[in-house]
């Protein structure tokens, strides 16, 4: 029976150690002079359990960058996540980068997901000058 109380009190401990995540340093909004690069929008965010950052773009999840040695491997042409984890600290880091901006679909809403046991988002509107 004592045994059974210390499993609850662990339990409770670890439900009550579970942070929500935290979305900080996303913009709301970015102007681009075309024809640049985007250089990487950060979206951080803390929480416990580290929350998993996802990048959307028109209900597409855009897909993470790969680091294989020295090398970076990215799967999309036009968009690319890179990530950055401090499970010490408990934040995580993404960046996204559009890598031309002379597009009309490259204008509009990117959303930043953040999810552990819980879910954040929060959008950055992206305009490009001159369009």
């Amino acid at each position: 029976m004592f045994s059974n109380v210390l499993c609850l009190n662990h339990f409770f401990k670890f439900l009550i150690d579970l942070k929500a995540p935290t979305i900080t340093d996303l913009p709301g909004s970015v102007a681009v002079n075309e024809p640049k690069k985007l250089n990487m929008v950060r979206c951080r965010a803390s929480g416990y359990p580290v929350p998993k950052i996802t990048w959307i773009r028109n209900g597409t999840k855009l897909p993470v960058c790969v680091k294989t040695g020295a090398v970076d491997s990215c799967a999309g042409e036009n968009y690319q996540v890179f990530e950055h984890e401090d499970e010490d600290r408990a934040f995580r880091d993404s960046y996204l980068t559009i890598v031309s901006t002379k597009y009309p679909r490259d204008h509009g809403k990117y959303t930043c997901l953040a999810k552990n046991t819980q879910t954040a988002q929060k959008d950055v509107e992206v305009s490009i000058q001159g369009m």
